[in-house]
């Protein structure tokens, strides 16, 4: 094991930027870095030139959290901070060290320092000064801002570690100089924003190689839009190297709107570069991937528009940290309803949010006119994504085989679920990235998600992001020869040979979902459906179980399996961790030629007309329906 682990770890390591990795090691620990990653001169001739309307046109604003900000108290995922007058922006752990000799291990989570650092309060409270013109506003970004450069000078200590983050304050700090109108000292902002793009001008070659996903693509986005409003004799340089990159990561979405990232919460994030992106081209007059960026929002919008849930919610698919690239609203990190409709409102195909209110003062309100009946419709089957969904009344599926890379997790054929409208089974999210080793793995693995477990994860976990060993994985439409019966069949494929098939059906006529496991693995195995929270599960009997209301699971098994209601953790947030239940079907199997089949039949009524007749074949109201796995196979 020790040695399958190092060997995962080298193959990740030459994979990912193996010469960049080497360079950073070697600046990191003989000194040398604090020599070539030191502070830049900003230039003589520097201009920094962006300017909004002085009367934006909505004057509704509400800023009622801003206030509490301004009394110093701030929300860093699910804590609350009051900071009062003095902000302690490392959490009483500030050094004065050079980035590269700094240590994220000193930190419980590093990311709670990060995520207060990226000053995205500072817009939010600038956006109140923006349509109030309350002095108090003002004056608090003012010496915030300034509070905030004397105690992180240039190059200095753990929040000039991560480029990302320099790029997400960058990016604060530049829109909080845009909503104040000015108003802030123009010197020491042609200071503190040279300090953050030449940063990212170094930084952001060994993010392309070693980070290729939203870690370089926000760099390269921060480091155009700065190029865009400092002028002097480095910003063409910049822009070059910046548009380079956003060309070639653009190809982190799909052509059917989903993302690479394998996250929903990073698909928003990535969108949210690109959009910005787009905006500050535009208004600049140089139409830098313009139709590619139309593009890319409308089919992430169709992609979302089709997989929301009847609440209104979304699938929680893979890592999910609360992150934004930008925050110019109060809108909780949870509600991705709102960005979706300020995609969709850009577009003239939803009603305009907060969000697109303040992006419109600031970048104009100019609306692309498109075939809104082509992406108003929604679709089930996401080929590329590998995404299966179902609606039909109140009831819901989402299905997802996905590639396990960037900031996926090992999930493949999850599903989530909702009966009458309500949500029955869901994701267990994230947690922490960095507080607990042992909890992280356990959350982006496999046995914590709704799928089969076959005695190890579907991919092996490399560190905290990285996967290795991933399986092949597969996901069609099925269509059976009962008109009223429908759905979507999946393969995962391990490197060991063991092999996972899943059939997700949909009884039409009687509002029931049929979830067909088939498994050819020799070992143990889990079939586990893990609830939401406020699911209540009583076993009546038989192997059937009553969940809240008028919903029922009834499971055919072998006999030689056995099943058992567990707790299980359910995270929210970033940060949290709750217990919820699980039903966990679980048995051995001493052949990997046998196949074992078992389902599960979420449905309203008490007794549901099903049977397995054999391993190729199931019997649902008195007609033979095949379940043979070859095609998936193949």
């Amino acid at each position: 094991m020790k040695i399958e682990k190092a060997i995962d770890y080298i193959t990740v390591f030459c994979k990912t930027g193996v010469l960049q990795r080497a360079k950073y090691l070697s600046l990191k620990h003989t000194g040398l870095g604090g020599l070539l990653y030191s502070r830049e001169q900003v230039p003589k001739d520097l201009k920094l030139d962006f300017s909004v309307d002085p009367s934006p046109r909505r004057l509704n604003y509400k800023h009622g959290k801003a206030q509490k900000i301004l009394n110093g108290v701030v929300r860093v995922f699910e804590r609350e901070y009051r900071f009062g007058e003095s902000w302690d922006w490392f959490f009483g752990r500030r050094t004065n060290r050079h980035w590269l000799r700094e240590s994220i291990d000193a930190y419980d989570d590093v990311k709670y320092v990060w995520e207060l650092n990226r000053l995205q309060m500072l817009t939010q409270v600038a956006v109140a000064y923006f349509y109030t013109k309350e002095s108090t506003y003002l004056q608090f970004v003012d010496e915030l801002l300034k509070s905030w450069y004397n105690e992180n000078p240039a190059e200095r200590g753990i929040n000039w570690c991560s480029g990302l983050e320099v790029a997400i304050r960058s990016i604060s700090v530049l829109l909080a100089y845009i909503l104040t109108f000015q108003q802030i000292d123009e010197d020491f902002m042609k200071n503190i924003l040279f300090d953050h793009a030449a940063h990212l001008y170094r930084h952001i070659e060994y993010s392309l190689h070693c980070m290729a996903n939203n870690h370089a693509a926000g760099e390269a986005a921060a480091l155009y839009i700065l190029s865009r409003v400092l002028q002097c004799g480095k910003s063409l340089r910049w822009e070059k190297k910046a548009r380079s990159v956003l060309e070639e990561l653009a190809a982190l979405f799909q052509d059917d709107g989903t993302c690479r990232e394998g996250s929903i919460s990073y698909h928003r994030f990535v969108l949210q570069i690109y959009l910005l992106v787009y905006l500050f081209s535009r208004r600049s007059g140089t139409a830098f991937l313009q139709k590619k960026i139309e593009s890319i929002l409308l089919s992430s919008y169709r992609f979302f528009r089709s997989i929301e849930k009847p609440d209104g919610t979304f699938p929680d698919l893979g890592d999910r940290d609360d992150g934004f690239f930008y925050r110019v609203t109060f809108d909780e990190p949870g509600d991705f309803g709102t960005f979706v409709n300020t995609i969709g409102g850009l577009f003239g195909i939803a009603e305009t949010t907060d969000e697109l209110a303040v992006l419109d003062d600031i970048f104009g309100p100019e609306r692309v006119f498109t075939d809104s009946k082509l992406h108003m419709v929604e679709k089930d089957f996401f080929a590329c994504g590998k995404y299966g969904v179902i609606k039909y009344k109140k009831m819901y599926a989402f299905i997802n085989n996905q590639v396990q890379s960037y900031h996926s997790h090992s999930d493949g054929l999850s599903v989530e679920m909702c009966m009458a409208g309500r949500p029955v089974t869901c994701d267990s999210g994230t947690f922490s990235y960095n507080l607990d080793s042992s909890l992280r793995k356990y959350f982006r693995g496999t046995r914590a998600h709704n799928t089969v477990y076959l005695g190890s994860d579907q991919s092996r976990q490399v560190g905290t992001f990285r996967w290795a060993g991933q399986p092949k994985s597969t996901l069609q439409i099925y269509s059976s020869k009962i008109e009223e019966i429908k759905g979507f069949f999946g393969s995962v494929l391990y490197k060991n040979n063991a092999i996972h098939c899943r059939w997700l059906l949909c009884d039409y006529r009687d509002e029931s979902f049929i979830v067909i496991d088939r498994i050819n693995h020799a070992g143990i195995f889990q079939v586990n459906w893990h609830f939401c929270e406020d699911i209540e599960i009583n076993a009546l009997g038989d192997c059937t179980y009553r969940l809240n209301g008028d919903c029922y699971l009834k499971v055919e098994a072998p006999l030689s399996c056995r099943a058992e209601v567990r707790v299980s953790f359910i995270s929210n947030s970033y940060g949290t961790k709750n217990e919820r239940r699980c039903l966990s079907v679980e048995g051995r199997s001493l052949d990997s030629v046998q196949n074992l089949t078992i389902a599960s039949i979420f449905t309203p009524l008490v007794k549901y007309p099903f049977e397995i007749v054999s391993d190729n074949e199931i019997r649902l109201r008195g007609r033979l329906i095949s379940i043979d796995n070859k095609i998936l196979l193949s």
